[in-house]
């Protein structure tokens, strides 16, 4: 399970980064490998440090986080230490603040409307429903998400349901592929012997 970490300034204790990570030591690893990134401000950062001899402290803020609210408890942190003056290196800070401030992620618009992330992605790229991106991470503000549902065309709405319905059949189709798949290596003696232990 994703963890959420923080790097700290070990002449200062000053938090300047907060991240997530389904492995936080192979992901402090490549913090510390000087490979560029897309966050220029943190890696300066930790090269100005390499070139002192030091590196950044890495500290478990949380540790096996359900992937359902990782983003959320990273933005939590985000903020939290933005609340204690902290000067963050993210560059994807504003999602905290925006999310403070009602927007809600891909994520959770799904599931306040039971439509998959997959449908509002379509949504959004058709231009149907308004979303701000912060990285690679949509925002949706909820009365933009109401709108679209209480203003949609019932043609748009079928249409919508029917896409929702090939994407679950196609769901099922490989699920049942795969159990095709399963009992031809079972017939063909490839079985594992189970043993109840």
């Amino acid at each position: 399970m994703p963890s959420v970490y923080a790097l700290s300034d070990p002449r200062t204790d000053e938090i300047r980064y907060v991240g997530i990570a389904q492995d936080i030591y192979q992901r402090y690893a490549q913090h510390l490998s000087q490979t560029p990134s897309s966050n220029e401000k943190k890696d300066a950062w930790i090269s100005e440090l390499r070139a002192a001899g030091i590196v950044p402290r890495l500290i478990v803020l949380e540790a096996n986080v359900s992937k359902t609210i990782i983003y959320e408890r990273e933005a939590y942190w985000i903020q939290y230490y933005l609340a204690q003056g902290e000067k963050l290196t993210n560059i994807i800070y504003g999602e905290a603040v925006a999310l403070n401030q009602g927007l809600l992620t891909l994520q959770q618009a799904s599931r306040r409307v039971a439509k998959s992330e997959k449908s509002l992605r379509r949504w959004i790229q058709s231009g149907k429903l308004r979303a701000s991106k912060s990285g690679d991470r949509y925002l949706i503000n909820p009365d933009d998400l109401d709108a679209v549902l209480s203003y949609s065309s019932p043609e748009w709405q079928m249409k919508e349901q029917l896409a929702d319905i090939q994407e679950r059949l196609s769901k099922v189709e490989a699920e049942l592929l795969a159990l095709k798949m399963e009992r031809r290596e079972d017939a063909n003696g490839q079985t594992d012997e189970w043993t109840d232990d």
